[in-house]
């Protein structure tokens, strides 16, 4: 269960494809860096809608594609790594939250930071 607590069972959650697939999505959950969600019911195979906060890009959740209801995001600041030299993230605004979901890819942009 998140930080937030569990997100009510609205009995439309889409259902995972297999017994091993539920498991490995499970396994991507750190219980520390899930905000709100991550229940998982195996009879039914779903997993709550979840969100993942302090994701590094080197985090298992960050390794393979999800497939699943899991939104890693991490936060980009004065640290981040760019491209270009400046404090701005890929996503082109200082200082943003960035996750699967949270930002488009600039033009060559890639999951990872370039050298």
């Amino acid at each position: 269960m998140g930080a937030l607590g569990t997100i009510p069972k609205a009995g439309n959650y889409v259902r995972i494809i297999d017994e091993r697939n539920l498991d490995r999505l499970q396994d991507l959950l750190e219980p520390d860096q899930v905000l709100i969600g991550g229940g998982r019911d195996r009879d039914e195979r779903t997993i709550e809608p979840t969100i993942m906060t302090n994701v590094g890009w080197d985090d298992p959740v960050m390794e393979e594609e999800i497939f699943g209801p899991i939104l890693p995001a991490s936060w980009l600041g004065s640290n981040a790594c760019t491209g270009s030299g400046s404090e701005r993230g890929r996503g082109g605004a200082r200082g943003i939250a960035r996750g699967a979901a949270a930002v488009p890819q600039a033009p060559g942009g890639g999951g990872r930071c370039s050298p």
